[in-house]
């Protein structure tokens, strides 16, 4: 018997602890965030046997997925991506990494170094790539290449031009709107209703304003170099937002259905809070 089973490929910074937050909230013990990052990183095959090994799962999160998930006769994979727009990422990276209680070279230079050397640091390609096309890296299976070209940027489209689980930051609950569409073909009772998790100050400005406070906190060359760096990143983020349109055009009275999503994400939210106050 085939099992599916949803994969949460978790970009770091791209609004992935609420997804998994409503993930957990649907499936309880029968979903893992998985942090054993070492072996999903390094050990091919490990997704899979992992899996053999769990047959309760039905869904997994990970910031390491390795893709191309495998194909086999056993089980249905179903991986969900959210994408979002890479200079708003690379803000959200920064305040993030100031703020983590790590030991890790991101927090740690996040912490003594101003946003301007921040970037400088991050742009250095024996450095992670963090905030340098990240997103496409994550895509195309590359986080080992130091520089990518137009095959891994075409890789990167063929993974979301294949996955009906496919959304944006910036259009969150759009996205999960079309994500319950797909999903209630295998789990009929999905809902993917949240409160917003792990949020930073900076979600209070509108995207333009985030992009804008990015780049004019740059020099001139640090912002060059961060453009740079990121070009095909950029180019993926607009192939998804108009495979997005696209799939959102085809539901059915989409607007009541997002009407009714922000209903229920209203109402989670208020249930919450008074669970908080009186518990």
């Amino acid at each position: 018997m085939t099992r599916t089973i949803l994969i949460h490929c978790h970009m770091f910074k791209n609004a992935g602890t609420t997804f998994d937050w409503s993930l957990q909230r649907n499936f309880g013990e029968l979903f893992l965030d998985h942090r054993d990052d070492e072996p999903m990183r390094n050990q091919k095959g490990y997704l899979y046997d992992y899996l053999q090994k769990h047959k309760d799962i039905v869904s997994l999160s990970s910031h390491h997925i390795q893709l191309p998930l495998p194909v086999v006769e056993d089980i249905n994979f179903l991986p969900a991506f959210l994408l979002r727009h890479p200079i708003d990422r690379v803000g959200s990276v920064y305040e993030f990494e100031r703020q983590q209680d790590a030991d890790t070279p991101g927090a740690i230079n996040a912490k003594k170094l101003s946003f301007n050397e921040y970037i400088a640091w991050r742009m250095q390609l024996n450095v992670g790539a963090t905030i340098r096309n990240y997103q496409v890296r994550y895509c195309a299976g590359a986080f080992n290449k130091v520089s990518l070209d137009n095959n891994e940027f075409t890789t990167a489209c063929q993974t979301l031009n294949r996955s009906p689980l496919l959304g944006l930051v910036e259009k969150y609950d759009e996205s999960m709107v079309l994500f319950e569409e797909v999903l209630r073909r295998y789990f009929k009772d999905i809902d993917l209703a949240y409160v917003p998790q792990n949020t930073g100050k900076r979600r209070r400005l509108g995207i333009d304003k985030r992009i804008e406070a990015v780049l004019s906190n740059l020099d001139a060359p640090i912002k060059e170099s961060l453009l740079s760096q990121n070009k095909l990143d950029i180019e993926l983020y607009t192939h998804a937002e108009k495979l997005l349109n696209d799939r959102i055009s085809l539901i059915a009275d989409f607007d009541m259905k997002l009407a009714d999503f922000r209903q229920r994400c209203s109402n989670l939210s208020n249930k919450v809070k008074h669970s908080t106050v009186h518990g």
